[in-house]
């Protein structure tokens, strides 16, 4: 047998207190209707005590109806407030989760840095060393490289200021933007071509 049970939504807290604002209109119109009519009733006129009667009923089912809507509107307050914590509950359980899935990768990538880090340490003792190499075989060879210094002194710190740039963010605003291997040939690139043209 299906199930034919009606669902409805829950009225707001704001739209009953529109209906208790439409009644409460309504109260004061019977009111001001009772009270016109009172002495006419008391003084022995038929169709006003009549009238006045059926304004009772209604003010009675009138307060009854305002009795019930009051208790509505504080049911529906207290569901509405709960709903807003429940939504905050659940959104700070939501963001905790996020950042933990965040601190976890985070925690993975420092580990990558750990190791390019070590790695780029060895790379600087090779520039370091492989520069000195290179002006020690100079000296014994009785040779002056030709021109400015550019590359051939401390090229390692090139490396070194180029990520300091990157991570004070001042990457795009270097006036010098050369690659250590650019910077390295322009500094050695005599030794290249001479042994280019011996070739």
């Amino acid at each position: 047998m299906t199930d034919t049970k009606a669902t409805y939504t829950p009225a707001s807290s704001a739209h009953i207190s529109g209906q208790l604002s439409a009644l409460a209109s309504v109260l004061r119109g019977l009111e001001h209707e009772a009270a016109t009519l009172s002495l006419s009733a008391v003084s022995g006129d038929q169709e006003a005590a009549r009238r006045l009667a059926e304004i009772r009923a209604k003010l009675d089912g009138a307060r009854a109806d305002r009795v019930v809507l009051e208790t509505a509107r504080k049911q529906a307050l207290q569901a509405e407030a709960d709903a807003f914590v429940a939504a905050a509950t659940n959104g700070k359980a939501r963001r905790l989760a996020e950042a933990r899935e965040n601190a976890e990768r985070l925690l993975v990538t420092a580990s990558t840095a750990d190791a390019l880090i070590s790695d780029l340490k060895a790379v600087l003792a090779d520039l370091n060393r492989t520069e000195a190499d290179v002006w020690t075989s100079l000296r014994l060879a009785h040779v002056m490289p030709p021109g400015e210094l550019i590359g051939r002194k401390g090229i390692s710190r090139h490396v070194v200021d180029t990520l300091k740039a990157f991570a004070d963010g001042r990457d795009n605003f270097r006036n010098d933007k050369r690659t250590t291997s650019e910077v390295a040939e322009i500094g050695w690139n005599f030794l290249l071509e001479d042994e280019e043209e011996a070739a």
